[in-house]
């Protein structure tokens, strides 16, 4: 019986710390300094022109994947195993990715233009709270909650139904409900 104990107790809280602790190291902290102009709504803006007139014929709209460059953005709630962070991202911008047909942009853009190139995919993968949108939470929270009748199959602070999906921690990705309004 107590042997039976310590493999229940092995199994069901030691191997799960240990899967966390892997997946941590993996992940890793970031591998350089914050980007100034994440979060800069008028960065970002400057950065998306500039992705739509440098990367889009490669890596498609939003960072999606194109036919020739892979996915930069994957806007699942979980990353995908080996998923770069922003710095490593901005790297591969500036030095190209060796082995591959993605070229080096330093040089060929400006560094600022790379940081707000950086900003914009942080963006479209961000959550709301790292990407504050402009306007009137008050009048937002009306929206959702009457005319939108957002709430009736979405939850939020523990109102609404449970039809929808709720977003993580009340932090969605603003980029699906942004490109979903007219």
């Amino acid at each position: 019986m107590k042997r039976r104990l310590t493999k229940v107790l092995l199994i069901g809280f030691v191997l799960p710390l240990a899967i966390l602790q892997a997946q941590a190291q993996r992940r890793g902290a970031p591998t350089g300094p914050p980007n100034p102009f994440a979060g800069n709504s008028q960065a970002i803006a400057q950065g998306e022109q500039a992705y739509n007139q440098n990367c889009t014929s490669c890596h498609g709209p939003n960072g999606g994947a194109g036919e020739i460059g892979p996915e930069i953005i994957h806007n699942l709630s979980v990353p995908l195993r080996g998923e770069l962070d922003d710095n490593q991202i901005l790297d591969v911008i500036r030095d190209g990715a060796p082995g591959t047909v993605m070229p080096a942009w330093k040089g060929k853009l400006a560094d600022d233009d790379i940081l707000k190139i950086g900003a914009f995919l942080h963006s479209l993968r961000g959550t709301a709270i790292d990407n504050p949108l402009p306007g009137n939470v008050t009048h937002g929270e009306e929206v959702f909650w009457g005319k939108g009748q957002c709430g009736s199959c979405h939850m939020l602070g523990g109102k609404g139904a449970l039809k929808g999906p709720t977003s993580p921690a009340s932090q969605p990705n603003t980029n699906p409900i942004s490109s979903s309004m007219p």
